[in-house]
């Protein structure tokens, strides 16, 4: 059975998701039912990596492959920590809002079945689509703070305008514990995965293709790629901009040419997984951190080729310890830096990038050189504006092996929003690669932050960023068009649930 439990809380995360508890008070005891269901066995995990309104219209099937367009349609970014697009499923199309995620595979929303309490957000009426098809057995997915249960099915699923795939594969979520919550404008009611098939067979035991695998299959877009643009995490409003395009490239939002990259795939005999891709995971040369404040003082750490996930639904990055240690120590010019074994992050100073600044480059193979600054590194935690923060964390926390027999165990180096939104990023398919250039990004202004901070309520209620987590394989049964979706961040994080994301254990 695939199953994976988180680590024990700190207090400060306790506290931070105060509300999520008060909220699920009423369904504790069956929550407890379930998480017994669960400590039965255990075995290989794969963890899932997790991490605003378009018009939807009607599908026009005769037409899809013979136009060659690109749609883009502007985005509000609300918060800059989750990146949504909305979609349409069903006959007539529902719509709603799910993260987009490279972590993982399989798309699922938040049924009407599941209780308001549980599911705050909108959710898929399936009785009212004339196209849903339920299908044999469970879906389960835990995660390292909370589970997601319900069960498979297949139906339409659009996004953009003309952007349509009939009979998808997908779970519709029935009950929940602290993946949901309505404290913020628009939120999430669900995940597209968008990582590899084999993954998505892996992690959901389903028999069809993925979202991403059937707009290949079926000719919707014209190559087998996707690519992202997220834009600085200070743009927020209209300003943001942030997208991702199926089939094709923005080339002015990059600048310079596309690097590519081979993909690399994974063996995991434990899990059946013989040189298969499941992450969009790259092999690295080295990182280094650059003070340039100091004279250049640097640290440098080789990496030997070891893979590095790319996952747009995770806020945070995450390395070894001593390498976030090294990166922090250079950057901030603290020593030893201020770590937090309670909160297991590294809190920083919120002016540090005014005070000079610093970058740090990641080299890959191939040549590859991705540099970020200082300022996109530097994580505000209770307002929006770094200039107005007094809480700040780094964009990187300590990421180790468990040696416990999780799909962790396989991930070294984890690239999330904060390195990934200082890149434009081409995610191909056809060949197994990634492509890499950097981001046009827009200067961080009063018009893009001052219109759009949270309210206080909002400021105390802080929402998990993206949980981490597999679900159970035993229990979980049964040259075409270039389109463009924007897609756009929706604040979700807290001190501690940074941690829990990447730092799980098995039970």
């Amino acid at each position: 059975m695939f199953r994976i439990c988180s680590i024990s809380f700190p207090f400060i995360a306790w506290l931070l998701l105060l509300f999520l508890v008060i909220a699920s008070i009423d369904n504790v005891s069956a929550n407890n039912n379930n998480d017994n269901k669960r400590n039965n066995d255990k075995t290989i995990t794969f963890t899932l990596l997790r991490n605003h309104p378009f018009i939807l219209g009607s599908p026009k099937a005769a037409i899809l492959k013979k136009r060659q367009s690109v749609e883009s349609v502007p985005l509000q970014n609300l918060y800059g920590r989750e990146y949504n697009v909305e979609i349409g499923i069903g006959t007539p199309p529902q719509r709603f809002n799910v993260t987009i995620d490279t972590g993982s595979s399989l798309f699922w929303i938040a049924s009407k079945e599941c209780p308001s309490f549980q599911c705050p957000v909108n959710r898929f009426d399936e009785k009212a689509s004339a196209t849903y098809k339920p299908q044999f057995g469970r879906v389960e997915l835990v995660y390292a703070l909370g589970y997601a249960d319900g069960k498979p099915c297949t139906d339409t699923v659009t996004i953009g305008s003309n952007l349509t795939v009939s009979d998808q594969v997908m779970a519709t979520v029935s009950a929940t514990s602290n993946i949901l919550t309505n404290a913020f404008d628009n939120p999430s009611s669900g995940v597209l995965g968008l990582a590899f098939p084999a993954l998505h067979r892996a992690t959901s035991g389903l028999s069809g293709d993925s979202f991403i695998s059937n707009l290949i299959k079926k000719n919707l877009i014209a190559q087998p790629i996707f690519s992202v643009y997220m834009n600085s995490q200070y743009q927020y409003g209209s300003h943001g901009d942030a997208k991702i395009i199926f089939g094709g490239t923005d080339q002015t939002k990059y600048t310079g040419e596309l690097k590519y990259t081979a993909v690399q795939p994974y063996t995991i005999a434990a899990a059946g997984i013989n040189n298969d891709y499941l992450y969009w995971s790259v092999k690295g040369a080295s990182i280094s951190a650059i003070d340039l404040s100091s004279g250049g003082a640097t640290y440098t750490h080789e990496m030997a080729n070891d893979n590095i996930v790319f996952d747009t639904g995770s806020t945070i990055s995450g390395a070894p310890a001593d390498v976030v240690r090294g990166m922090v120590e250079i950057l901030t010019g603290t020593k030893p830096a201020n770590y937090s074994t309670q909160d297991q992050v590294y809190f920083v100073d919120c002016n540090v990038p005014d005070n000079g600044g610093g970058q740090v480059i990641f080299r890959l193979a191939d040549n590859i050189e991705l540099t970020v600054t200082l300022r996109e590194l530097i994580i505000p935690l209770e307002t929006l504006d770094p200039r107005d923060a007094s809480i700040c964390i780094f964009g990187f926390v300590p990421l180790e092996s468990t040696n416990s027999g999780t799909s962790l165990d396989y991930i070294t180096y984890l690239f999330g929003q904060s390195v990934m939104r200082s890149f434009y990023t081409v995610h191909d398919m056809g060949t197994h690669r990634m492509g890499f250039a950097p981001a046009v990004l827009s200067a961080m202004s009063n018009d893009s932050l001052g219109h759009i901070k949270p309210t206080p309520s909002e400021e105390n209620h802080w929402r998990p960023m993206n949980p981490s987590g597999a679900p159970n394989n035993n229990q979980a049964t049964s040259s075409g068009n270039t389109f463009l979706i924007n897609a756009s961040p929706n604040y979700q994080i807290a001190v501690l649930t940074l941690i829990t994301i990447l730092v799980i254990s098995i039970c």
